[in-house]
């Protein structure tokens, strides 16, 4: 059907996906310190979703992904923007389904999802959706490429979404530093256009050219949108010949004739060169607390060789943490903190125009303070492996690796997989189209010294980003004669960066050297059998009325194998998913580690430094497919140790003894307290962070904010951080999961591990001391409101998050409280979206679900905006949940049918894979619930709630006129927004401070805990 179209077909189907500008955070135990602060958030919650989980049951998601090879490369100097723009215009209707929403809407009621992104030579476009409404979705989602109707009415709303899309990326620094990186680039080049898109390069410049926008987008998209041009992977549980005839007939009328995809290979290097004696170095001041060194190289296009890889066996080296790597002597010099290397999937990095091998280092302030010699320690660590040349050993770990890896595959989301196929489909031999990027059979070592050769000082660019710079006085200083420095203005993002000319630096060779050889990398992949454990399962088989080896004996839950005063285990051997590995899960309950803002402070330190002392290991063990996280949540430490079998109990006992027999070293107390200094300083300086943050305050009765808890972290002593390191063992509850391929006798061993390192055995805990710990605030009936200042005054965004607490999670019940949160969350999603996104452009991020906080059930509405403030926007919210009532009321009983039958399968959908089942046992010992089948109840529940039934707890508990309603809005006010309300009405904004937070969380009573210490019998 179509030129580079391929199907893929699997008869076990697979998961899920879903909307843009949301996200769900379906279980909260979390302290609003713990908000995560990964900088690239800004961008990733664009693609974040409602993930469904795994529920144990025997359904999965159908998915596609098309992949157009045109993206912002391709954009027209006189509307730059338009590929991203054409990207939202592509779901406006199309001539076979020509309302708006219709294949959104389509998708929601059927459990499904879709999005798309624009990179700079390709547009990708995906969905999922249920097997049975996957025809239905191919057939939606196939129109859009046959005959888009890019709806002139739909125009003004969807460029102010892309408008809403980069003022929520303005303070972003990854997305300033590619502004930066493409405004300093080759005049003409690709690299240098703006592929955002926004008001001002779409409309304004449209006007100014005397043409019609849409008349623009629809040329772009007849021009480039082809059949020749297009990868396409579908993803279904019907035979592979019946997937193929399916896109033969809905593909068939995709336009032809448009050529090949368009390369950029003519357009050489993106970047200014420095000279013999210096390097070109670009400063520029960073919005979040954090010194960012990054180190570019322009180096060849290997995609022909993704058989041998060398940009991989060179990034492998550079980016080691073992012992000799650039990271492992920076630390030991107190110069950084954390380091990446090689040659990243994103457009900029990675396109027909150039390939950039980039190095980025996370420096403290004393390697801010010495860039020259952070910078030297890379130069040495290239010229130490160009002396030593490629390392056959190296090559044959990372294809041993590689084949483990795509031997031992593990299903991962069906939208995700055929997402990541279509994106790098045309760049594969057709027989390599699923292992292509696993594939590593050919060594070619001249490859891998034409990398090392390109790795050279005088093919750098070196850019830092701090929070401290002052572009007016590095420009002073270079006029003094410091180094010649010129200053630059980047437009639209709206920010001044200099260039300096930095003197070529020295090698640095100290404590560099080749990695070891791995130890970690398994050999044994055998299977392990217990008739203990087979007699134990068909004992629970009959006991449940199953018989032995079927699908309800393969998703029974896990047995208890020991119980101590101190230490609970919980082991199923895996009989269904038959792969190599073993997922333990630690919970470590720690009363003191939430006393006060000091104790949470301690404990945040000393599980860092555990993650320090280990990280020369822990990352060999990642090399060699195992992975450990560390969580902290209250008073509970979350530790994961997953992976393959055969050496997983060996790093397990490496991590245990770590953890017990840590002793706090001065100069890595320093560097991790710098790294957490800087960590709790950006948590907050998100507006939709911070409105979290206010909520969990209110609602977690031992939540200490992440101020408080920063000030702490700031005037911690050596000797305090020890002695805590101490109490916190002396008295503690171990609870221990481990499932997979491994025995109940191993099972136990591993666990045994965790305690037994520890020199004093620690006493058990009380059985009243944690349900007092874990308290919930109950809401008062009505409106509760906190305003809230902005931490970012250049953050032109507000946010309201509307949070209505609801009732608390009965397990022992039938869980009818659960079923109903969850069927109203999939009613209200897409009609939520459409409302306030869609047609009122609110903002770009807008998004309900519902809310779990230590077992008390909640909903929540949240909208960030730059284009109103927050009173407007709680307004806007509030009117549609009273509208809802309405919608309720008078939906019909055919689509009501549709969205609890999507509801239920969500929720009823079959693990995909070990971590998935494993999960969801976790979630059942983690909430304290230890009801594995809580899922298959709320489906059972879900199947009694009439529309009607329905409709009334929500007049009763949602509708702003209810008569049981708990309202909290969070209210962030941009410094745009707090000036507007003055101006509005003349009185200033009345911010909550964080003593006043506390006060008001302190003034409401506690719900009662719904906190169980033992395991009840199963249902």
């Amino acid at each position: 059907a179509t030129s580079d179209a391929m199907s893929v077909g699997d008869a076990d189907g697979e998961e899920n996906f879903d909307e843009e500008g949301e996200e769900d955070l379906d279980e909260e135990g979390e302290e609003g310190e713990e908000e995560d602060d990964d900088e690239d958030e800004e961008e990733e919650e664009a693609e974040s979703g409602r993930k469904g989980k795994g529920g144990g049951g025997n359904s999965k998601k159908a998915a596609a992904a098309l992949a157009v090879q045109v993206g912002s490369f391709c954009d027209p100097e006189e509307s730059l923007g338009i590929a991203h723009f054409l990207e939202h215009m592509v779901f406006m209707g199309s001539e076979a389904f020509p309302t708006e929403n219709e294949y959104d809407k389509y998708l929601t009621q059927n459990g499904g999802s879709c999005n798309a992104y624009t990179e700079m030579e390709f547009t990708l476009y995906h969905f999922d959706v249920m097997p049975s409404a996957f025809r239905g979705a191919l057939e939606r989602f196939a129109s859009q490429f046959v005959a888009p109707l890019c709806l002139a009415s739909t125009i003004d709303r969807e460029v102010q979404a892309v408008d809403s899309e980069f003022f929520q990326c303005l303070q972003s620094d990854p997305a300033r530093l590619q502004a930066m990186q493409g405004h300093s680039a080759v005049a003409g080049h690709p690299f240098g256009k703006f592929s955002w898109g926004n008001k001002k390069s779409l409309v304004d410049a449209a006007a100014n050219a005397n043409a019609d926008l849409r008349t623009l987008v629809y040329r772009f998209y007849e021009e480039h949108y082809c059949a020749e041009r297009m990868s396409l992977v579908v993803l279904g549980a019907e035979p592979l010949d019946e997937l193929e005839s399916w896109v033969s007939e809905l593909f068939a009328n995709v336009r032809t004739g448009g050529g090949s995809p368009p390369r950029f290979d003519s357009a050489g290097p993106p970047f200014l060169k420095g000279d013999s004696e210096t390097l070109p170095l670009y400063r520029v001041r960073s919005v979040r607390e954090k010194n960012q060194l990054t180190i570019s190289y322009t180096i060849s296009c290997f995609e022909k060789h993704y058989r041998t890889k060398p940009e991989e066996q060179v990034s492998h080296l550079f980016g080691h943490e073992g012992a000799g790597s650039i990271l492992s002597a920076l630390k030991s010099q107190g110069l950084a903190t954390d380091l990446w290397a090689g040659v990243s999937d994103g457009g900029m990095e990675r396109n027909s125009a150039a390939w950039i091998f980039g190095i980025g280092i996370t420096l403290t302030d004393a390697g801010l303070a010495d860039v020259q010699r952070v910078i030297g320690f890379v130069f040495g660590y290239a010229e130490l492996l160009r002396e030593a040349g490629p390392q056959r050993w190296v090559f044959d770990e990372l294809r041993a690796m590689n084949e483990i890896d795509f031997r031992f595959q593990e299903e991962e989301d069906a939208v995700d997989y055929v997402e990541r196929l279509s994106a790098k489909l045309h760049l594969f031999a057709p027989e390599h189209s699923l292992a292509g990027e696993y594939l590593m059979d050919e060594w070619e070592p001249n490859l891998v010294e034409q990398v090392l050769s390109e790795l050279v000082p005088a093919n750098a660019r070196v850019d830092l980003m701090t929070p401290s710079y002052d572009v007016d006085a590095a420009v002073a200083a270079g006029a003094g004669g410091a180094n010649v420095v010129e200053r630059f203005h980047e437009p639209w993002f709206d920010f001044d960066y200099v260039l300096e000319r930095l003197p070529i630096p020295a090698c640095e060779r100290a404590g560099l050297a080749l990695p070891p050889r791995n130890s970690y990398i398994p050999t044994d992949f055998s299977l392990r059998s217990s008739k203990k454990e087979e007699a134990a399962a068909g004992e629970a088989a009959a006991a449940a009325g199953e018989a032995e080896g079927s699908a309800e004996t393969e998703t029974l839950p896990p047995g208890i194998v020991l119980e101590t005063p101190t230490l609970r285990v919980w082991h199923k051997l895996d009989k269904r998913f038959l792969q190599p590995r073993t997922n333990a899960y630690f919970q470590f309950c720690c009363p003191v580690a939430c006393e006060s803002a000091k104790s949470t402070a301690s404990a945040e330190l000393v599980m860092r430094l555990v993650e320090d002392a280990l990280k020369e290991d822990s990352y060999l063990a990642d090399q060699g497919g195992l992975s450990l996280d560390f969580h902290r949540d209250g008073c509970r430490f979350d530790i994961r140790v997953t992976g393959f079998s055969e050496k997983l109990p060996l790093f397990a006992e490496k991590v245990f003894h770590t953890f017990s027999s840590l002793r706090v070293i001065p100069d890595r107390l320093e560097l991790v307290r710098e790294a957490l200094d800087m960590r709790y300083r950006n948590i907050a300086v998100r507006a939709k962070s911070l409105a979290s943050i206010g909520r969990l305050v209110i609602l977690q009765r031992h939540c200490f904010h992440a101020d408080a808890v920063l000030a702490e972290i700031r005037s911690l002593t050596l000797e305090e951080v020890q002695s805590f390191h101490t109490r916190m063992l002396s008295s503690l509850h171990v609870e221990v999961l481990s499932c997979g391929n491994l025995t109940s006798e191993e099972a136990t061993a591993i666990a045994r591990c965790s305690l037994e390192q520890i020199a004093t055995p620690p006493a058990a805990i009380p059985e009243t001391v944690l349900p007092s710990l874990e308290q919930v605030s109950q809401l008062p009936l009505g409106e509760s409101v906190v305003a809230l200042r902005g931490r970012n005054p250049e953050e032109t965004n507000s946010v309201v998050e509307l949070y209505l607490q609801l009732e608390v999670s009965d397990y022992k019940g039938d869980l009818r409280n659960n079923a109903m949160v969850d069927l109203l969350d999939q009613i209200v999603y897409e009609p939520y979206f459409d409302t306030l996104r869609t047609k009122e452009q609110l903002g770009y991020t807008v998004y309900s679900s519902r809310r779990q906080t230590n077992g008390v059930l909640g909903f929540c509405g949240v909208v960030q905006s730059s284009n109103y403030g927050p009173d407007h926007i709680e307004a806007r919210i509030e009117s549609f949940l009273e509208g809802f009532l309405t919608t309720l009321e008078s939906m019909d009983e055919e689509e009501f049918e549709r969205n609890r039958s999507a509801a239920i399968e969500l929720k009823l959908q079959k693990d995909r894979a070990l971590a998935d089942e494993v999960d969801r046992h976790w979630d059942a010992i983690w909430s304290r619930h230890y009801d594995f089948t809580a899922r298959k109840r709320e489906a059972e529940a879900m199947r009694r709630i009439s529309r009607t039934e329905l409709a009334e707890w929500y007049a009763h508990a949602i509708h702003p006129r209810g008569a049981a309603r708990r309202k909290l809005a969070v209210k962030v006010y941009s410094a745009k927004a707090e000036e507007e309300a003055r101006e509005g009405d003349g009185a200033p904004v009345s911010f909550a401070s964080l003593d006043a937070v506390v006060s008001m969380r302190d003034s409401l009573e506690a719900l009662p805990s719904n906190f169980i210490w033992q395991p009840q019998p199963r249902h």
